[in-house]
């Protein structure tokens, strides 16, 4: 009798052990799949936006009232003028008429075109490059603060959340890469 409730004890705890691996391993698969998912969603929405060659792209950072999310990417369709028109330019609406998209995950639609969005916060955010890859911010310097990107939900075929994502945009044409040698030996 010992020897045989020994053995469903052993069984019983075999099948919890079992079932708590194969869920760790569920969550981990749908975390790849989100990740996935986003990079797919950023992809996407980097090529509509930014794929035909009349398009040019700038960081929120480059309007000072932006101080809240500078990090932005957002893209703008190129000037065009007629050859024959010797008429003054006017920049500031010239801007706001070819503004596009903000390449970030919004969690509103109307968010990723509103000129505005980089002076609020992003709705559910999860921070993106933080802790561990920037040094502390500095107060006051919107330039140092981490990369937040709002949460888009995942949801399940009965409508219900099972996950959510988030993806950002950087713009690697602004950087300088401050690890090159010096050609010339003395």
């Amino acid at each position: 009798m010992a020897f045989v409730l020994l053995l469903l004890l052993s069984i019983s705890t075999l099948v919890q052990v079992e079932s708590r691996g194969a869920q760790i391993q569920m969550q981990q698969m749908e975390a790849e799949q989100a990740a996935l998912l986003g990079l797919q969603m950023a992809l996407g929405e980097l090529q509509k936006a930014a794929g035909p060659d009349q398009r040019v792209t700038a960081t929120a950072g480059i309007n000072p009232a932006n101080t809240i999310q500078p990090h932005l990417l957002g893209v703008w369709g190129s000037f065009k003028q007629a050859n024959d028109s010797n008429a003054a330019i006017d920049y500031t609406t010239q801007k706001s008429g070819d503004f596009k998209q903000w390449l970030s995950s919004t969690a509103a639609i109307t968010d990723k075109t509103n000129q505005a969005y980089p002076t609020a916060s992003p709705t559910n955010p999860v921070t993106l490059v933080g802790s561990g890859t920037l040094p502390t911010p500095v107060a006051g310097d919107p330039t140092t603060q981490y990369v937040q990107a709002s949460t888009v939900d995942v949801l399940g075929t009965s409508g219900n959340r099972t996950g959510g994502y988030a993806w950002h945009v950087f713009d690697e044409s602004q950087k300088a890469n401050l690890t090159l040698t010096n050609p010339v030996t003395a």
